[in-house]
């Protein structure tokens, strides 16, 4: 196991230096762009240890990362509204989920597509589902 510390020390570290730059996330897009900066940044060291044995070790990493920016997103939309920590929770762990899944699958297909743009056409598919459920409404 000694073997897997330097490793586990460098995927941790390059995440924490790209996240402590980071301004704090405005929108879901925001989040995701951090993330994916995070990887671009040494893509192929990323796609590399992605596709070893110690896929885990990035995968925990990932992991962490999202939950700590999925966490300021929400802490800056909440706001001084009060919001059950249990539902705080549900939130951030749904879109912390939803943001490795569709990087680990980014990953999968080498980076092949637009992950960036797929999201920001994600957000305003969104906002107008949102619109027009609110217009039935009145």
């Amino acid at each position: 196991m000694l073997w897997l510390m330097p490793l586990e020390a460098m995927v941790r570290e390059e995440l924490n230096d790209i996240l402590k730059d980071q301004k704090v996330p405005e929108s879901v897009s925001d989040c995701m762009e951090i993330l994916v900066n995070a990887v671009q940044k040494n893509k192929k060291a990323m796609i590399h240890l992605y596709r070893s044995i110690q896929r885990d070790v990035f995968a925990d990493y990932l992991d962490h990362a999202a939950e700590r920016v999925v966490e300021e997103l929400i802490n800056r939309a909440v706001g001084d509204f009060e919001m059950d920590q249990e539902d705080r929770h549900l939130i951030s762990r749904y879109y912390k989920c939803v943001f490795v899944g569709v990087i680990l699958d980014w990953l999968r297909h080498d980076m092949a597509y637009d992950i960036l743009s797929d999201m920001h056409k994600l957000e305003y598919i969104y906002e107008k589902s949102l619109e027009s459920q609110y217009k039935n409404l009145k």
